[in-house]
């Protein structure tokens, strides 16, 4: 039988709790956990309090600590108690040590007064009036004089402050019924220590309306409006009532009630129609705005309203001042407009009036610009308007004016004129001195000294035989002259007249003074009054056409002028009778002209005519209708074929106009042949991949001497043809890959190439087979292979894919992927159960094989497992490396059943693990025959005994 030789243990030893003061009565505090080896009644335990359990505040129920009596913190805060666990054997045992259990009482949240509060007040209140007290006490204490009281929510603009120390709650601001009719406060009462126990209460609090009278603008309410706008505002005015107290209507007087409205709801203000500064400027009326208050309320608010223009420009004026020869496009002046009312409104800018003969133009950013050449002889001043005008919707015309006054100054941009440019004069050597024999007038359209001429003879004039007047441009005679002195009987003097200019312009005329005695024959011309002759169109300015000779028998000299030379491009010598080419010919134009020149001795005159033919010269380049052409050309055209046609032409006639084409050679110019009629052929293969385009130049030349030539660029860019199939740079691929690659991360990457170029030669990489659960993504553009799904070696260890590179004409080639998965020691061991048990009697031998654990695991590498006993006393037990669960020794169990709690870590050869529970129980075995102790008894006895004594 089992003797009582275990004490009892009792478990926790040591606890400590802090508990309020309000825990209800019965509440279970702590529950211990007991303990015998000893079996039967000795075994059997029981707990009882054996210190400080003052005022029998707590009792034991079985196990469990519970709170026996209200706690009152006046009298204890803290108890110390210990508890003993006595099992029920003979002798009894108690437990060493005792449980040491402490509780602090902790103190109560305050308690108001008043499970809810409320208070009514008008919003006519002062600042600083109570509207209600609340209190709260101490329940452990019964006292009020450690609560202090705060406000902690519901306090809207901070309307209301709270004493701490009394709970009183006054007003801090102003109440208006209008804007907030309810409070709803949350009051917090703390118990001032450390523990800062509280307790909130909510306080409603209704403001009531008192009629005021309602509160407008200090003094008029002035608005200032663009014109065009009709919105003007709205009358500042509120009513801090609520209620009726707080409806508002608004009237006008009768002042300006034509032009200007309110709503009598609102108060908003606007005009019947929009106005301009033009008409009205500023205008005033009043406002009455009434409360609906029981006696309703008013207050008056004058009204000014002024209108301000809501386009301005900038500058308002501006003067300036240009030459004549300032350049069209010069720029005059800068205008700025604003919409001050839509600043996105677009301004569209012009000018009116003034601008005579539309020499300025404004463009739509403002800027004045000079679009036609200035003419001070024309006009000196101009005197514009410029406007702007607002496109809003609601501008209704808005205009902003501005005055630009333009100057215009002289430049002496005229030449002056002469006339005539020539003369021809005769009088007899009778003449005298002082006679005036020529007059010359000269206009300029200048002003100032610019237009100013003066006279001067500045060649001919032989020993000072003639003087001229500067201002009037007379010419008269200087001394006396003789006839037959006079080299060649005349004079041929050179009249010019010039300005007063800086830079001083002049005109030439030509005066040729002949003398003459009797005169009795008319100039003739030799051989004939008939001249024919050709020039050519390139003649040079001055080059002489034809020579014209004419002789008199009187041996007075002959001059020679052309009748009616208007138009025409040539002058003739007065003098040498040379026709001269004064400006260019062009056979194109005219290729014939018939010239009348008259001769003339002074008085008499002889007529001939010229028959003067312009002969065709090769002036013209050819040139083609455009400098560049634009070719494209497949890379599948066959050599030979026409590619395209060029052509020319020439400005000169017959031979001169014949062209012919040819290709510039060059280093591209061998793939191409050009035919002298401008046909273009292909003249080698070309190849996209090698070449995309090259230039070549082609000339045409025309049939003149010397040949005359045009150029024009061909550029050719060559198209491609698809004529390559992508090629993989492997048709197998082999990656490899542990089982715990990271989703989303790159597994490798495959690659094509395609000899095309351009889109012909771009790839797109397809996986076509092989990926059912979409475990791979293979990126179309870059053939980098991408995990989808996490990988599992015991799942499935390889993966065979079938892809596809594609170019965009459609062709493809194929190839494979095999993706093999490393295994990684990625499992944990695994047992058939977590829990073993094990019975054998304490006779069995050391070695006995209590349990085998059957363990595995999944990983197909480093799968070996290795077993430890981690707790439940290794020496009694050990585990081979099969999980084979042995004793070492004779387990000795005369005093009882004795069960032993084996912990065993089943671990991998990477450190994971699993723990497996044995539970063990030897049995007694009745293996001994009682024995005395002592072995020996010595008794005496009376002898008159009694039986049973």
């Amino acid at each position: 039988t089992d003797i009582n030789d275990n004490r009892p243990t009792i478990l926790p030893v040591s606890s400590a709790f802090q508990l309020r003061s309000q825990l209800e009565v019965d509440t279970v505090i702590q529950t211990f956990t007991v303990n015998d080896l000893d079996i039967g009644d000795s075994g059997t335990v029981s707990l009882r309090i054996t210190s400080g359990n003052a005022n029998g505040a707590f009792r034991l129920t079985g196990r469990a600590l519970i709170l026996a009596k209200p706690f009152d913190r006046t009298v204890q805060l803290l108890y110390s108690l210990l508890i003993e666990a006595v099992d029920h054997g003979t002798p009894s045992m108690q437990s060493q040590p005792d449980a040491a259990v402490t509780i602090t009482v902790l103190g109560s949240a305050p308690r108001f007064i008043n499970s809810s509060y409320s208070a009514m007040l008008l919003d006519s209140k002062p600042v600083g009036a109570t509207a209600l007290t609340v209190t709260a006490e101490d329940p452990d204490t019964g006292g009020r004089q450690m609560v202090y009281y705060e406000i902690i929510a519901g306090n809207s603009n901070q309307a209301f402050a709270i004493d701490q120390c009394s709970g009183e709650i006054t007003l801090s601001r102003s109440l208006n019924a209008g804007t907030l009719a309810n409070y709803n406060l949350t009051v917090n009462a703390v118990v001032r220590g450390q523990s800062r126990l509280s307790t909130s209460t909510s306080i409603l609090i209704t403001v009531l309306d008192d009629n005021e009278a309602p509160t407008c603008v200090t003094g008029p309410y002035n608005v200032n409006i663009y014109e065009g706008v009709l919105n003007v505002g709205r009358v500042p005015c509120a009513d801090r009532d609520s209620g009726n107290n707080n409806v508002l209507t608004y009237v006008l007087s009768d002042s300006h009630r034509n032009l200007i409205l309110i709503n009598s709801s609102s108060g908003q203000l606007s005009l019947s129609y929009r106005l301009h500064v033009t008409v009205i400027t500023c205008f005033s009326s009043n406002v009455t705005v009434t409360d609906q208050g029981t006696p309703p309320l008013s207050t008056q608010v004058p009204v000014q309203v002024c209108v301000q223009p809501r386009l301005t420009i900038s500058p308002l004026s501006s003067m300036k001042t240009l030459s004549e020869a300032d350049p069209v496009t010069s720029v005059v002046e800068q205008y700025t407009a604003s919409d001050l009312v839509d600043s996105t409104a677009a301004i569209q800018y012009s000018i009116p009036s003034g601008n005579t003969g539309g020499v300025f133009s404004i463009s739509f950013s403002g800027l004045v610009t000079l679009v036609r050449n200035l003419d001070y002889e024309s006009l000196t001043t101009y005197n514009l308007t410029i406007q702007a005008v607002s496109s809003a919707n609601n501008a209704d015309g808005a205009i902003a004016q501005s005055n630009l006054i333009v100057t215009v100054t002289d430049s002496n941009d005229n030449v002056p004129v002469i006339s005539p440019s020539q003369l021809v004069v005769t009088f007899n050597e009778s003449v005298g001195t002082g006679a005036v024999v020529a007059a010359f007038t000269c206009t300029d359209r200048d002003d100032g000294a610019n237009g100013q001429g003066n006279f001067t003879i500045t060649g001919g004039n032989v020993q000072d035989s003639f003087r001229i007047d500067a201002k009037t441009g007379a010419v008269s005679l200087a001394r006396m002259l003789n006839y037959e002195i006079v080299a060649d009987r005349r004079f041929s003097l050179a009249v010019r007249c010039a300005d007063g200019g800086p830079t001083s312009l002049f005109t030439l005329a030509t005066l040729v003074v002949q003398l003459s005695n009797v005169n009795e024959h008319a100039p003739s011309f030799t051989p004939s009054n008939m001249y024919a002759e050709t020039i050519g169109e390139l003649a040079s300015i001055g080059d002489t056409a034809v020579t014209v000779t004419a002789t008199d028998q009187d041996g007075t000299a002959v001059s020679y002028r052309l009748i009616n030379p208007v138009g025409l491009p040539f002058t003739l010598d007065p003098l040498l009778g040379r026709l001269l080419v004064s400006q260019t010919l062009d056979f194109d134009s005219q290729n014939n002209y018939q010239l009348s020149v008259e001769a003339s001795d002074g008085m008499l005159v002889a007529r001939a005519a010229i028959n003067l033919t312009i002969a065709d010269e090769n002036n013209h380049a050819p040139e083609f209708n455009q400098s560049v052409f634009d070719l494209v050309i497949s890379e599948a055209v066959a050599v030979g074929t026409q590619v395209y046609t060029v052509s020319c032409t020439d400005g000169d006639h017959g031979s001169n106009a014949l062209v012919s084409y040819s290709t510039v050679t060059s280093s591209s110019s061998s793939y191409l042949r050009t035919t002298s009629n401008g046909a273009i052929y292909l003249n080698r293969t070309v190849d996209f991949e090698s070449l995309t385009s090259f230039s070549v130049q082609i000339q045409c030349a025309d049939g003149g001497t010397p040949s005359l030539t045009g150029t024009a660029l061909l550029l050719i860019r060559i198209s491609g043809v698809n004529e390559h199939t992508p090629v993989f740079s492997a048709q197998e691929y082999n990656i490899s890959v542990p089982e715990d690659f990271t989703v989303g991360s790159v597994l490798g990457s495959v690659s094509a190439t395609d000899n095309d170029t351009g889109v012909d030669g771009q790839i797109a990489y397809i996986l076509s087979s092989g990926n059912d659960d979409s475990t791979f993504q293979l990126l179309q553009s870059s053939g980098e292979l991408v995990l989808r799904k996490p990988l599992d070696f015991e799942t499935q260890q390889v993966y065979n894919l079938d892809i596809i590179a594609r170019d965009t004409g459609g062709k493809f080639s194929n190839a494979t992927v095999e993706i093999s998965v490393i295994d990684l020691n990625d499992a944990v061991p695994q047992c058939d159960r977590t829990n073993y048990n094990a019975t054998l009697s304490e006779t069995v031998a050391a070695g006995h094989l209590l349990t085998r654990l059957v363990c595995s695991d999944s990983d197909a590498i480093d799968s070996t497992l290795t077993y430890q006993i981690q707790s439940g006393n290794s020496t009694l037990f050990r585990v081979n490396s099969n999980g084979q669960v042995f004793t070492r020794q004779v387990l000795d169990a005369d005093q009882g059943t004795v069960t032993y709690s084996l912990t065993v870590a089943v671990s991998d050869l990477v450190g994971q693990q699993v723990l497996v529970y044995i539970t063990v129980t030897v049995q007694t075995v009745n293996e001994f025959a009682p024995v005395f102790m002592p072995a020996l008894y010595t008794v005496r006895e009376y002898e008159n005994a009694t039986r049973g004594g």
